[in-house]
């Protein structure tokens, strides 16, 4: 996530908690209900196996947008089972990333890095070479743990603190 996107989020959820906003900021849109497991615990997999059109996908991202959503997630059945005509799953990306600040698909580890895994370790490297992010005692950043509110708080003020707000 650029640190513009991110200092605009943490903007937002500030602004919420102390204005007690309830604009919208986060977005789902079901691409599909099409899924090539069978997993016994789902209950929209495979109803009536349809894809839904690119341009309803197309003028549903940009009513959120215009809501004020600046999140977005794709979500199904199996979202990489999506087809319209010859647009797949990367055409939806593609367009999301011109209208949205940030997209989260569900994906599965592979041995090759995506986009997103890329831009992850990025951040989490700029993060860290810039005392942003410093881990435990241990030097463990514990990434796959949740974030206190204490510990976003500290994160925004040396973010602030770097960019010369503080």
């Amino acid at each position: 996530m650029k640190l513009s996107s991110f200092l605009t989020f943490s903007a937002f959820g500030v602004s919420t908690i102390l204005l007690r906003r309830k604009d919208p900021i986060l977005g789902t849109i079901i691409l599909t209900d099409r899924c090539n497991l069978h997993c016994k615990h789902c209950s929209v997999n495979n109803i009536v196996a349809r894809d839904s059109p690119y341009e309803d996908i197309r003028r549903e991202m940009e009513e959120l947008y215009a809501m004020g959503i600046r999140i977005l997630f794709f979500c199904g059945g199996e979202t990489f089972l999506w087809r319209a005509g010859e647009k797949t799953l990367r055409d939806l990306v593609a367009e999301a990333k011109g209208i949205l600040e940030y997209l989260s698909i569900p994906w599965v580890e592979t041995e090759e890095e995506t986009d997103y895994q890329a831009e992850a370790r990025a951040a989490v490297d700029w993060l860290t070479e810039n005392g942003i992010m410093q881990g435990n005692a241990e030097g463990d950043l514990m990434l796959d743990q949740p974030l206190t509110r204490r510990q976003f708080a500290v994160l925004e003020y040396r973010i602030a603190k770097l960019e010369g707000f503080v």
